[in-house]
C-alpha cells in the first residue's frame, strides 16, 4: 500500500480547525458563569441590604440562564421569608425539595418559614425528615428545640437539647437555650425542705432542719427568702455539756446578673437565737468559663455576739469550680475558716444528675471537713468536731 504524505502546514491546520469552535465555546462558558456568579453575588447584596424586590429580579435573571442553580432558587425563597410572605416562600422550597430531598439550606429554610409562620407541627415533622436525612447533622434538632419550646412542650424540647449536648458538651447555642427563662415553669415558686441528720462518734448527735423558702425571678436575677427551724440535740453522756436546744433563723439571698459572663451571690441572715448565728453577710462573684464551666470567689462574715461559744466572729473565704458535663453537673468547693487566732480548711463536692428540667434532679454531696455553718460552734462547752471528719448526703428535688 502506498502511503501519501502530508504536508505539516495542512496538519496545523486541520489541529487549529478542529480546537478552534471547542476554545470559543469554553470561553463563552467561561464569561456566562462569570457573569451569573457576579449577578448572584449583586443579588445577596440587594437581599441582605432590604432591597428584596431588586434581588428577586436579578435572581429570575440568572434562572432564564441557568434553570438548575439552586442557590438563587433558595435566596428567593429566603427574601420572600424575610417579607413574612410564607405562602411564596413555601412554594419555591417546596418545588426544590421535590427534586433535591436532601439539600440541607432548602430543609433548614422550610423549616424556619414554617416556625416563623407558627405552624408548629409541620415544622416539627420537617426537622423529623431533616434528622433522619442527616442524623449528625445538630442543627435540625437545635431547630427542632426552639420550636418545641415556642410551642410549650418544655419537657421535649429540653430533652433534644440534651441529646445534643450528650454529644457537644460545649455547644453554645444549647447553653443559651437551657437558660431560657421558660423552661423555669413559674416566676414564683415556694419550697419546703426538710434534712436530718445524725451522728454516733466523737458523740451521739441528733440534727433536724426545717425550712420554707419563696423564690421570685426579676429581670435581673432571682431573690429568695426562707425560713428555718432547726433542733440539735448532744449526748456527750455529761449533763453539764449535753444540749438540747432550738431556733429559728431568717435568710434572705439574690444573684443579681452584672453581664453575660459574671453574676453575683448576695446573702445577709439574722437570727433572734444563738442557736444560728446572730447575723451572717456573704457575697461571692461568679465568672463563666467555656466548655460549660464557671468559677467564683467570695466570702462569708459570721456573728456569734451573745451566745455561750467562745467563738465571736467567723471569716470564712470560699471559692468553686463547676463544670456540666451533657445533663450532670459538677462542683468543686473550698472553705478557708478563720476564727480564734486558727485557720483551716474545708473541702466539698457536689454533683447533680438532671432530669427533665433544671429543676428536677438527684444530688449527692461529700464534705471533708467541719463547715462553720454546723451549730456545732455555737456552743461552748462542746468539744468541736475535727476537720478530717467526713459528710456525705444524697437526695431528689
Amino acid at each position: 500500500m502506498k502511503l501519501t504524505k502530508t504536508p505539516v502546514k495542512h496538519i496545523i491546520f486541520i489541529v487549529i480547525s478542529a480546537l478552534l469552535p471547542y476554545n470559543l465555546l469554553h470561553s463563552q462558558n467561561i464569561k456566562d458563569t462569570t457573569n451569573i456568579e457576579k449577578k448572584f453575588e449583586i443579588a445577596q447584596t440587594y437581599a441582605f441590604e432590604g432591597e428584596r424586590d431588586t434581588a428577586r429580579i436579578l435572581l429570575y435573571q440568572i434562572l432564564t440562564k441557568k434553570p438548575d442553580f439552586i442557590d438563587a432558587r433558595i435566596l428567593i425563597a429566603r427574601t420572600h421569608a424575610w417579607d413574612k410572605d410564607y405562602d411564596s416562600a413555601r412554594i419555591v422550597y417546596k418545588n426544590i425539595l421535590k427534586s433535591k430531598p436532601n439539600n440541607k439550606e432548602a430543609l433548614e429554610g422550610i423549616i424556619d418559614v414554617e416556625h416563623w409562620d407558627k405552624k408548629y407541627d409541620a415544622a416539627i415533622n420537617y426537622c423529623n425528615t431533616a434528622i433522619k436525612l442527616h442524623p449528625k447533622e445538630k442543627s435540625f434538632k437545635i431547630k427542632k428545640a426552639k420550636i418545641l419550646l415556642d410551642k410549650g412542650d418544655l419537657t421535649q424540647a429540653y430533652n433534644e437539647l440534651m441529646n445534643v449536648k450528650a454529644i457537644d458538651s460545649a455547644n453554645e447555642e444549647v447553653a443559651k437555650l437551657l437558660d431560657d427563662e421558660r423552661f423555669i415553669l413559674n416566676n414564683d415558686k415556694l419550697s419546703l425542705e426538710y434534712l436530718h441528720e445524725w451522728y454516733d462518734e466523737p458523740y451521739v448527735r441528733r440534727w433536724t432542719l426545717t425550712s420554707f423558702s419563696y423564690l421570685n425571678r426579676q429581670e435581673w436575677g432571682p431573690i429568695i427568702g426562707r425560713i428555718y427551724n432547726g433542733n440539735i440535740r448532744i449526748n456527750t453522756g455529761n449533763d453539764t455539756t449535753s444540749v438540747n436546744s432550738s431556733g429559728i433563723q431568717f435568710e434572705l439571698e439574690a444573684y443579681p446578673k452584672i453581664d453575660d459572663k459574671h453574676y453575683l451571690y448576695l446573702g445577709v441572715t439574722t437570727s433572734p437565737d444563738y442557736f444560728f448565728p446572730r447575723t451572717r453577710f456573704g457575697a461571692e462573684i461568679y465568672r463563666k468559663l467555656e466548655n460549660q464551666a464557671e468559677i467564683s470567689f467570695g466570702f462569708r462574715k459570721l456573728n456569734f455576739e451573745g451566745g455561750a461559744s467562745p467563738v465571736k466572729e467567723v471569716t470564712v473565704f470560699t471559692g468553686s469550680y463547676n463544670k456540666y458535663f451533657n445533663d450532670i453537673w459538677f462542683s468543686f468547693r473550698a472553705y478557708y475558716t478563720s476564727m480564734l487566732n486558727n485557720a483551716d480548711w474545708t473541702y466539698a463536692l457536689h454533683g447533680r444528675k438532671y432530669f427533665c428540667s433544671q429543676e428536677s434532679y438527684f444530688f449527692a454531696e461529700l464534705v471533708f471537713g467541719t463547715s462553720p455553718n454546723e451549730q456545732i460552734f455555737y456552743f461552748s462547752n462542746v468539744e468541736k468536731t475535727s476537720l478530717s471528719s467526713q459528710k456525705f448526703r444524697f437526695g431528689v428535688q
